[in-house]
Parts: structure tokens; sequence; C-alpha cells
């Protein structure tokens, strides 16, 4: 996968060429909206992905409407896309000319304990709230092309991985150790995610196991909760070493929102509070 500096070299040296462009692109055609999903470009995405619909509004079958339409748009997005790419990747090189992957980032800063524990009153969303905070920083130091609500609350599990790897290649940089940082975040990534499918799938299992076999299984959910905060509490002091400042003490706007969120859905899941429109 590329850096963004290294997309913005790629894209220079593309349009530098003089080489005469296709007249056809055969991977927008395949792949359709798609195509331009791999560069970052949500809005001919948005558009190619809704013109099939057109269709749908043409007097006939729709079904076969609907199909002419998609074949119609990929057809057109394969004459189109030579052209549009073009401007998408001058675009690019304009955003992002001043990119610098390798720049020194500091990371969010916040105790270990406090992650920790802010981590068990939110019931988990402060792990999205520290994820979003940390690709903020990415975007902040280094001018990549990073998106850190989209990346951190919506795609989190796809994007905590390359987060990590940010931060381990951060830490190299920087002398550090960055053996126990990327065991810990591994360590975190399989107890949560554990937990979250135990938590979805406990009511269906609850049908064909015992009693007893229900209890054991909520407590060890709940114990692999409580180490996977334990697991990021240690990312954090790895992080914290490698930041190599004053670790932050005022209290922040998010973090009061989230902790308090999760303990109104906590409430609500052990029925203190009733459900919404009771």
């Amino acid at each position: 996968m590329l850096t963004t500096s290294e997309r913005v070299a790629l894209y220079k040296k593309e349009l530098a060429e003089n080489g005469k462009q296709p007249v056809f692109d055969v991977y927008a055609f395949v792949f359709n909206s798609f195509y331009y999903l791999y560069y970052d470009s949500f809005r001919w995405f948005l558009l190619f992905a809704l013109l099939p619909l057109i269709g749908m509004f043409i007097p006939g079958n729709p079904a076969f409407n609907f199909l002419s339409g998609m074949l119609a748009a990929r057809v057109v997005n394969g004459f189109a896309a030579p052209h549009i790419m073009r401007r998408v990747k001058k675009k690019y090189v304009e955003n992002f000319a001043e990119a610098d992957s390798e720049a020194r980032i500091e990371y969010f800063s916040v105790s270990s304990l406090r992650l920790a524990v802010l981590s068990v009153l939110s019931l988990g969303l402060y792990f999205f709230y520290w994820s979003y905070k940390n690709w903020a920083a990415v975007k902040k130091y280094t001018k990549d092309d990073v998106w850190p609500i989209l990346w951190s609350w919506f795609l989190w599990l796809f994007f905590i991985i390359p987060l990590f790897v940010r931060m381990k290649n951060s830490l190299r940089q920087n002398g550090c150790r960055t053996g126990k940082l990327m065991i810990c975040g591994g360590v975190f990534i399989a107890l949560y995610v554990t937990y979250r499918l135990g938590d979805v799938w406990i009511e269906q299992l609850a049908q064909v196991m015992s009693p007893a076999a229900v209890v054991f299984a909520v407590y060890f959910l709940f114990a692999c909760f409580l180490l996977a905060a334990v697991m990021l509490a240690l990312v954090q002091k790895e992080i914290n070493v490698y930041n190599g400042i004053k670790v932050r003490k005022n209290i922040l706007s998010g973090e009061v929102i989230v902790t308090l969120l999760g303990l109104y859905l906590f409430l609500r899941m052990i029925g203190v509070l009733p459900p919404v429109g009771v």
C-alpha cells in the first residue's frame, strides 16, 4: 500500500508523461464505481453507483432496465475513466503536495490507567475515540490522505491494524523497540473481536447451552473485554514513552461524551433505564 507521499510522486510522474491516454479503461468497465474508491474519489464513486438507477424510471421491465442501465454506466465509465483519472490525480497532487509520511507524529497523549478506566466505563466506545484522536494526529503532522472519522468510527476494524503499523514505524524511526507494541496491539484486536462476536451471538447460544455454560460464557466475554482494555493501555504506555512529553491531564469533551454515552447504554442494557419510547 502506497503512502500519501509515494502516491503523490507516482501521480506526478504519470501526469508528466506525454504518452497517449487509452481510449477505453477495462478496469473501470469491470469494477465500475468501485474503481474510484481505490483513488479516494468518493464523488465519482457515488456518480457511477447511482447512474444505473436511472433505468428504473424508464417505462418497461424494471429489472431489465436496471441491468441495461448498469451496462450503460460501465460502458460510459470505461470511456470516461482515462479523462476523469487525470483530473483526480491532478487534484490529489494539489491537495497533498506537502504531505510527509515520514514526519514525526505526536500521538494522542493520555495516561495508561485513564485509558483503561474510561474504556471500561464507556463500554468500549473509548477504543474508537482513541483511534480517532490518533488518526487525527497522523493527519495533523504528516498532512497525509487520512480520514479520521471514517477510519475510526465506521471502518475501525479495517484501519486499526494500519494505525498500529504507523505507530510501530514511528517508534522504529525514534530508535524505540516495537515488539511489545505490536504484540499488545494484536492481542487487543483478538480479544475485542472475540468479545464483540460473543456479545452478538450470546442470546442465540444461550438457547442451546446449559445455564452454567451461559454464565461461564458471559464471564469469559467480560474478561476478554477487560483484558482488551489492559492491552490497549500497554500500547499507550509505549506511545507515551515515544512522545517524550508530559502526559496530558486535562479532560477532553470527547472523553466526557463517550463515557456518558457508554454509561447510558450500560444502564439501559441492565434494565435500570427504560428503552427509548417506553
